[in-house]
């Protein structure tokens, strides 16, 4: 076993941590469970009066709110927790990732990938598009496009 302090992060080699990928390395047209973080964070604000919109109270901001690669986004088996009303990571179902504009994070999962420690941008991850012997959360072979 190697244990390492990785940017303020200790990981070792035989518990998995957080995977990164590229988010090329996805098949997206099996993603079927897209929820944009950005875009319900607008609409509970157009929703509860507390949007501020630069071109004045008469503008209805909603309809011309567009989703795009640069939203954050999380993929996979989340659930909504009841006492704080964030997304938690939900361990009956295969994974749960975050979709950033170029990364994806697997946070959890029940597929284990190896890799190497990625770049201090991500303390005490994984890069699985590297070749390494630290064990990381990875996404299904169907996502990846390996089936």
């Amino acid at each position: 076993m190697t244990t390492i302090n990785h940017w303020g992060k200790w990981i070792d080699s035989e518990s998995p941590v957080t995977g990164v990928l590229s988010s090329n390395s996805i098949a997206w047209e099996f993603v079927d469970n897209e929820i944009c973080l950005d875009c319900e964070q607008a609409y509970k604000e157009f929703e509860n009066g507390t949007h501020e919109c630069e071109y004045g109270d008469d503008c209805n901001c909603a309809d011309f709110l567009e989703c795009d690669s640069s939203h954050d986004k999380i993929i996979g088996d989340w659930k909504i927790d009841t006492k704080d009303g964030k997304y938690d990571v939900d361990k009956t179902g295969e994974f749960a990732a975050i979709v950033r504009e170029t990364t994806i994070q697997v946070v959890w999962s029940k597929f284990i990938a190896k890799g190497a420690p990625c770049s201090p941008c991500y303390p005490g991850q994984i890069d699985l598009d590297s070749t390494g012997e630290f064990l990381a959360y990875t996404l299904p072979d169907y996502l990846l496009g390996k089936e």
